[in-house]
């Protein structure tokens, strides 16, 4: 089941989400998913299982030095691919306000190499993780680097938005006008077969120092985003409907927790004591919302207590809603399978920035709270769709 499968451990996540890309900006969306894994496996691997000692690494000196920026200017965003031969578009409005995400460089290589170091028995770093400070001290650009870019958004027009404690981007919000004038670029709409969105125009490109510091630019095009339908037929089924009528539970007794819990053999575990107790387990969720009744409905179907679940925003705020996509299958499982672990539910609104930047939002925001020690991300299709 897809579920189970998306459930492992984060280096084990890191290593299925690489996706090579021939764009530079859709390269760099994917190295960045790829820092965000990685992160994880540096810090949520350091938060191990009952029985399972692990140490915090305060010895660097055998992880690979950190380098100086390379200085180049390059483009920071390409057209995605599959766009075909567009028809005439329509500028945007000059005064219309877009949210960017400035993605600072990053030692990738680095962390690749020092990371498989960590895993690898027998290494004089294995099981030695990283703490978020030691990341950005190993990998990241300095303070006054960051502080450079960021000098130069405010001089430039930009207002900044946030700026994560990982040191990997900058988000900021800014006029069409502003952002045309300083990346050289012109921001058109179109619309094909009813569907609206806009592209830019032009290869954007930023003047050094920052060239050097700046590895790409989120948020020139809206024009990819991955449509998630409900797998089950979900939306036929009520938090009402659920809790009146337990029969229905299980797709109808065939795939209760029980028997989940016997496939899997979890309830080996249950019959050592093992329920969840003391662990922390992060669930990433993109615009898809859930009604906590349908979680209470299924723990007393179930013949489990209410699972203790804790919504985090990470881009906008996902009121809860009908629950039709994954979103609430994600968390019944787990609570089923581990019903005494506190869920942090990690989510975005689908709409305040780019999909993939969500994603590497998510990833950075788990790494950063250093809390959970296995992260769910089951995203209902294949990586390649996106």
């Amino acid at each position: 089941m897809e579920e189970f499968r998306a459930v492992v451990l984060p280096y084990q996540l890191y290593q299925e989400e690489r996706v090579n890309r021939k764009c530079t900006s859709t390269l760099w969306l994917s190295l960045q998913l790829a820092l965000g894994l990685v992160i994880i496996g540096l810090l949520v691997s350091a938060c191990s299982l009952p029985g399972v000692q692990s140490t915090t690494n305060t010895n660097t000196t055998s992880l690979t030095p950190k380098p100086t920026p390379k200085k180049s200017t390059h483009t920071v965003a390409s057209q995605p691919s599959g766009t075909g031969k567009l028809p005439s578009g329509t500028p945007l409005p000059q005064d219309e306000v877009k949210p960017l995400t400035f993605n600072l460089a990053y030692n990738d290589g680095a962390m690749e190499q020092d990371v498989a170091q960590i895993f690898t028995p027998g290494s004089a770093t294995f099981h030695q993780y990283l703490t978020p400070d030691q990341i950005v001290q190993r990998y990241a650009l300095s303070g006054a680097q960051q502080q450079q870019v960021t000098d130069w958004l405010t001089q430039h027009g930009y207002t900044i938005d946030a700026t994560d404690s990982l040191h990997t981007s900058i988000k900021v919000h800014a006029t069409v006008a502003n952002i045309e004038h300083t990346l050289n670029i012109k921001l058109n709409s179109y619309t094909i077969d009813g569907y609206q969105f806009f592209l830019q125009q032009g290869e954007p490109k930023l003047p050094e120092p920052v060239s050097s510091l700046v590895t790409s630019v989120i948020g020139l095009d809206n024009f990819a985003f991955p449509q998630f339908q409900p797998p089950f037929g979900f939306a036929s089924h009520t938090a009402t409907t659920l809790s009146s009528d337990c029969s229905k539970y299980g797709a109808k007794q065939t795939l209760t927790r029980n028997k989940l819990a016997a496939a899997y053999q979890v309830s080996q575990l249950y019959q050592q004591g093992y329920q969840g107790e003391g662990m922390t387990i992060g669930v990433a969720e993109f615009g898809d919302t859930y009604n906590p009744q349908d979680l209470a409905a299924y723990a007393t179907c179930a013949g489990i207590a209410a699972p203790n679940v804790q919504n985090i925003d990470v881009d906008g705020h996902l009121a809860s809603g009908t629950g039709q996509g994954e979103a609430t299958m994600d968390l019944e499982l787990i609570a089923g399978l581990a019903p005494k672990a506190q869920i942090l539910d990690y989510q975005t609104d689908g709409k305040s920035t780019s999909f993939a930047q969500s994603m590497v939002d998510v990833f950075n925001r788990v790494a950063s709270d250093h809390k959970v020690q296995v992260l769910s991300v089951s995203y209902g299709t294949y990586e390649s769709a996106f």
